[in-house]
């Protein structure tokens, strides 16, 4: 018999952790069926869905770097030189490389670099840390279906005489 407070806790838990949970029960539910239901034509239903799977989370993914052919020149140098700080509209990324990497080894969809950049800036500013910061796919965009995560720093400069802020993101 479970006790009322562990009842509590279990139900806490899967509400703080929906997608963890969703995805839990779905793994539970589809071994629970192969073992318990599955006729000789469904397992190989499930080997054709599975092998497609496999064939597109080990296909790269293509993120579009931008549309603008300068700003794509520019990342494509900083690609190349990830340690040499890369001034983007007043906004400097060190390894912005690192990020690139990150994006592409976790989403499950092609699409456009600099939109995710803008994401990081837009979800950042909303912090007012000036360390370590996390930018997180969430589970509906990665190939694992978990959320996944990448941490970098970021630093604020104020510049008095322009009176505005200068941001700098290391990766």
């Amino acid at each position: 018999m479970v006790s009322e407070s562990r009842k509590r806790a279990k139900k806490r838990y899967e509400k703080q952790n929906p997608d963890r949970t969703r995805y839990m029960k779905a793994k539970a539910s589809s071994r629970s069926f192969i073992r318990n239901h599955a006729a000789t034509a469904d397992l190989d239903e499930l080997k054709n869905l599975i092998r497609e799977k496999e064939l597109r989370m080990s296909k790269p993914i293509e993120l579009t770097l931008s549309t603008d052919p300068v700003v794509e020149r520019m990342i494509k140098q900083a690609f190349e030189n990830p340690e040499v700080p890369f001034n983007l509209n007043g906004t400097v990324f060190v390894n912005l490389k690192a990020f690139y990497e990150f994006l592409t080894d976790n989403l499950k969809r092609d699409g456009d670099f600099m939109a995710h950049v803008d994401d990081l800036i837009d979800k950042d500013m909303d912090s007012i840390d000036e360390e370590s910061h996390v930018y997180e796919l969430g589970a509906w965009e990665t190939k694992s279906g978990n959320p996944e995560t990448i941490h970098f720093n970021r630093k604020s400069n104020y510049d008095e005489i322009d009176e505005e802020y200068t941001y700098r993101y290391e990766f």
